[in-house]
């Protein structure tokens, strides 16, 4: 069962072993950081179980991203079909050692103080390249809007 107060859990609706109805079930994290739980002994990831509760099965060729990249909020608002390559896109940026720099933008191995932001839809790699990161951010983040759509996270 699906608990609309605590939207990330799901509920026991039996007692099973040491599992009491009415009590969330044994969700853990997994090693990527998503809440799983055991569902006729195999363990499966809780965002889609909510997300078949309330919507049926996955569509083949799609995945359920969580909006706000939060992978532990499964509130059914925070959950939306998306293929790998829109899920790709909502993905958070990657960490670049100690450089604080925003997401598609790299510092260039040869030249000093000197950047490339980059992006890649469907194969297709855009980039520009500059001294000037606010210029390359505002790039960025334009052409993210424009080819991710509402899919384009900007961190």
């Amino acid at each position: 069962m699906y608990d609309e107060a605590s939207p990330s859990l799901l509920i026991n609706l039996t007692n099973r072993g040491s599992a009491r109805a009415g009590q969330p079930t044994g969700a853990s994290s997994n090693n990527e950081g998503y809440l799983q739980t055991r569902l006729n002994g195999k363990a499966c990831k809780t965002h889609r179980i909510i997300w078949e509760l309330h919507y049926g099965e996955i569509p083949a060729g799609q995945e359920i991203d969580h909006i706000n990249g939060a992978r532990h909020d499964n509130r059914i608002a925070n959950l939306r079909l998306a293929t790998r390559s829109q899920n790709n896109q909502n993905r958070s940026k990657h960490k670049n050692g100690s450089r604080n720099l925003p997401k598609g933008i790299m510092a260039h191995r040869q030249v000093k103080n000197y950047y490339i932001a980059r992006i890649t839809v469907d194969g297709i790699t855009y980039s520009k390249s500059s001294a000037d990161v606010d210029a390359l951010t505002d790039w960025i983040i334009k052409k993210r809007k424009e080819l991710h759509g509402e899919f384009g996270k900007t961190y």
